[in-house]
């Protein structure tokens, strides 16, 4: 497996700061290759809705009114999940593609078909395709082929399932969720043991834990994912489930503000694009769509932020590292100060090897340092009790709440191209060369100012 993972005025200045002084390099992915036309809302007249005709698995019809949403079938919907849908179609954006690659699409079966309608009656009509790598087009009336980013997920697998009300669950306010599969068992829950500074620069308020000592928060967005997904799951009915549906289960359990329940994610529907869920608080199952439960496929590495001691600058002290038989030391003095707008600010004086540098440098080279990350977990090793050759070691030194705290950081030769990392006596996991390379380089260019 790889890598699983209120607050004073004093904290919210640490975590502007931090963001502040974290940002400025940071690394920008190039986009996709796509064409040079700019990208347009694919139904750019039709904000005001009064009419939409969806066609994926079944067609629906739906009307707008001043009471709401209503379904040509007549059954009840979830106005909620409606909106959210037709927002999505509605705000849908497209790049026009080159006509080589427009008629290999054009040949493909649309998995939707939708038809908005406005206020002034007027309507259109677009069909959406997939690919073999999975990206999503539009195709309109015209045969014109746009990409299209951002697709709604009911959308994908749409039936009249995706706009009925979700299945309940254990409430709104979920606390601790607990995933248990035949091979990994995994909590997230509001818990931690890290240090209010440690936990600062993390927005989503939820950690991961597991068999392993390392803890981690989750990602904020991947945080809101898992709890739309729980909150959303919807499914029909299954009368007479297969005999064998729940023989080797994805168990999920929650725990709400005085409610629990557990669901079991069990096998495919034979012969459909469904999967059966089970309740077990009342025994009920579901089908449920797929492509809602891969909203439910977890993945540890993807969860986490794994980042191995990632402190805002502003609680550091100082920060001791030693490679290569070289030791470079730098610490850091914060007083706050009157700024803006009266309102307060921390200012940070650094220095490096006692001269002083410019802050705004130092906080380029710092993300280097405050961002090296986990990238595998380790196996069956043994933590050397001497340093060995070619082993590189940070301390940091930082301040929470009056009480001075250190991270004792070991990166230890492990295979070519890794390093374990020890961190605070416990090895886990570990990273690349090229990130501490990374590192050192930015340290060595303090030296030199």
């Amino acid at each position: 497996m790889k890598i699983p993972y209120k607050h004073s005025i004093r904290l919210f200045l640490l975590i502007g700061l931090f963001l502040a002084g974290c940002t400025n390099d940071s690394v920008t992915a190039p986009a996709e290759e796509s064409t040079n036309t700019k990208a347009i809302t694919l139904f750019q007249e039709y904000t005001n809705l009064t009419e939409a005709v969806l066609e994926g698995e079944e067609e629906v019809g739906l009307s707008y009114t001043s009471n709401g949403w209503t379904s040509s079938n007549e059954a009840p919907i979830d106005q909620h999940a409606t909106n959210q849908l037709m927002t999505g179609l509605v705000q849908l954006t497209g790049t026009k593609v080159e006509s080589s690659e427009a008629e290999t699409l054009l040949k493909e079966t649309a998995f939707l078909t939708a038809t908005l309608v406005n206020g002034d009656k007027e309507e259109k009509t677009l069909q959406f395709v997939e690919n073999a790598k999975g990206k999503i087009f539009a195709i309109d009336q015209e045969d014109t082929v746009y990409q299209v980013t951002d697709f709604p997920i009911e959308g994908e697998q749409f039936s009249s399932i995706m706009i009925q009300e979700p299945i309940e669950l254990a409430g709104e306010e979920l606390t601790e969720i607990e995933y248990t599969t035949k091979d990994t068992r995994f909590v997230l829950n509001q818990e931690t043991t890290l240090s209010e500074v440690e936990t600062a620069p993390f927005i989503s308020g939820w950690f991961f834990h597991s068999d392993l000592q390392t803890e981690f928060s989750v990602e904020y967005n991947q945080m809101q994912q898992v709890l739309a997904s729980l909150k959303t799951l919807k499914g029909k009915k299954a009368e007479t489930p297969e005999p064998e549906a729940f023989s080797s289960p994805v168990q999920i359990d929650l725990s709400g503000k005085g409610k629990q329940e557990t669901i079991l994610i069990g096998s495919k529907v034979a012969s459909t694009e469904y999967t059966y869920v089970k309740k077990e608080s009342d025994g009920s199952v579901y089908q449920v769509p797929n492509v809602l439960i891969e909203q439910l496929s977890f993945e540890p590495a993807k969860l986490v932020d794994n980042f191995i001691s990632l402190l805002p600058l502003t609680a550091v002290e100082s920060i001791e590292i030693q490679a290569e038989g070289e030791k470079t030391v730098i610490e850091a003095e914060h007083e706050v100060v009157d700024g803006e707008e009266d309102e307060l600010e921390i200012a940070s004086d650094i220095f490096v090897n006692g001269k002083q540098v410019s802050t705004d440098s130092f906080r380029k080279s710092y993300q280097h340092l405050a961002m090296l990350s986990y990238e595998e977990e380790l196996k069956d090793y043994r933590v050397p009790e001497e340093e060995v050759e070619g082993e590189i070691s940070v301390l940091y030194t930082f301040k929470d709440n009056g009480n001075v705290l250190t991270n004792h950081l070991r990166f230890v030769p492990y295979e070519d191209g890794k390093y374990a990392v020890v961190k605070n006596d416990t090895a886990e996991f570990t990273t690349s060369i090229s990130q501490l390379e990374t590192m050192l380089q930015q340290v060595a260019l303090l030296t030199e100012q």
